[in-house]
């Protein structure tokens, strides 16, 4: 079983992926935890996500992506999705 982990420093007010280094790995689990120190929230979705269809965290709050059936077995790790109230926010994230 292996894990791939890191940190995105820098998302902004543009919709960019958590983990923009394409390593052909299909997600079955993915958490994404916004950084305690973010002064907004950040917003977690698709391509395209936006601050009013993303999936809202707080400073400090994570979320579970579980990617393992049927319909979602091919997401790959560069097809999440976040976009910041406010520029400079970061993420750390660890899938499988």
């Amino acid at each position: 079983m292996t894990f791939t982990s890191g940190q995105n420093t820098d998302i902004d007010a543009a919709a960019e992926q958590i983990d923009p280094t394409d390593r052909g790995l299909v997600v079955k689990v993915m958490i994404i935890q916004a950084d305690d120190d973010n002064t907004d929230s950040i917003y977690v979705g698709p391509a395209g996500v936006t601050t009013s269809t993303g999936y809202r965290l707080a400073a400090g709050k994570a979320l579970r992506l579980a990617l393992n059936d049927a319909d979602y077995s091919s997401v790959k790790n560069t097809e999440v999705y976040a976009i910041g109230g406010a520029a400079n926010q970061a993420a750390g994230y660890i899938y499988q």
